[in-house]
């Protein structure tokens, strides 16, 4: 296997465009293709369970009444859809519960790349098993780059890092060139955004920036093939990604020191339970969790709903704000510590 490196006297922009075409499948690393695979396996099965979870019928109804080409299958329901469209309903089904991966500061990029990369793969024919592995690690490994960067203060790290790594992977699976791959992912710096606000608050519209992501992200990658240009300096410019996102901090060499040698990607986790990464990135024996657990708590999730009055970090955390739940009502946010868990359990 060999590693692929890029020219580190060249602009950012150009050395991620450059890496991104250039890699192959053979340069990934086994261990990364594997964890593109049980991410892949995770995020359906959040999907599956979030189907008819709150506000997901309503996001379901709004895109199918709406119309267009029927391009890609919102999943589980089988509708389907412009691309764009399947992709922001499965994308809000899979984060629904809020178990599925983490990265970082609450980076949850599973639940966008994989709902999207499933409905361009769909949309376009013929895409391989390599391929789409491929454009998971390649857009993965970027988009956790720059959430590794990113000094957000308020901003929610999955509706900004999210909308690099699905360009990307929807770059990578429509074949596009470096140029129009440079030119998506500067259109894609002008669709980052989202407030934690909605996590404090309770609000359904957690969902809904994961989705966002997605269609934001699916979109920019559509426009560049077409011909629409990003700027170049979308990173590095005076009003660019390190001074909107990084608090000024401009340290490009952080952001793409040993792209392809270096995978950043390693550090996803899987959340065994719905709650914040520090706890549910973790099995019971310590180690980084696979999945099994989220796919678990996810299904029992769907089956009888959750229990408990109290949205909350694990321990030694704070809570979080928001109204009461009453038994059975399934919250947006659920932050549980292992206590408060066990106890609505035995409820």
């Amino acid at each position: 296997m060999s590693s692929v490196m890029v020219e580190t006297t060249t602009s950012p922009e150009s050395q991620i465009a450059q890496w991104l075409v250039t890699t192959q499948y053979e340069d990934v690393p086994p261990e990364v293709r594997g964890l593109m695979r049980r991410l892949t396996y995770v995020i359906l099965g959040c999907a599956f369970a979030g189907a008819s979870a709150d506000g997901c019928d309503e996001v379901r109804d709004t895109v199918t009444s709406a119309g267009g080409a029927p391009q890609s299958t919102i999943l589980v329901h089988g509708e389907r859809v412009p691309a764009r469209g399947a992709a922001f309903v499965n994308s809000v089904m899979a984060r629904a519960y809020d178990i599925c991966d983490s990265i970082g500061a609450g980076q949850h990029m599973g639940a966008s790349v994989i709902p999207t990369a499933l409905a361009v793969s769909e949309l376009i024919g013929g895409i391989d098993g390599e391929a789409f592995i491929r454009a998971l690690a390649l857009g993965c490994e970027i988009g956790a780059r720059f959430g590794a960067v990113s000094r957000l203060d308020g901003f929610d790290p999955t509706g900004v890092g999210n909308v690099v790594a699905v360009t990307a992977v929807t770059g990578l699976l429509m074949g596009l060139d470096s140029s129009q791959l440079s030119n998506a992912l500067g259109i894609a710096f002008n669709r980052m955004g989202g407030s934690f606000q909605s996590n404090v608050d309770g609000s359904l519209a957690v969902r809904l920036i994961q989705g966002f992501a997605s269609e934001n992200g699916l979109l920019c990658a559509q426009l560049a093939q077409r011909g629409m240009t990003g700027p170049d300096h979308w990173i590095s410019g005076h009003w660019g990604f390190f001074h909107l996102y990084c608090k000024g901090e401009r340290d490009a060499a952080a952001l793409v020191h040993n792209l392809g040698v270096e995978w950043k990607v390693r550090g996803m986790a899987f959340k065994n339970y719905p709650s914040v990464r520090w706890d549910g990135g973790r099995d019971r024996s310590g180690t980084r969790g696979h999945g099994r657990g989220a796919l678990r708590c996810a299904l029992d999730r769907a089956s009888r709903g959750a229990a408990g009055d109290r949205t909350v970090l694990p321990d030694g955390g704070k809570p979080l704000q928001g109204g009461t739940l009453s038994h059975g009502r399934r919250p947006v946010q659920r932050a549980v510590c292992r206590r408060e868990r066990t106890a609505a359990r035995n409820a």
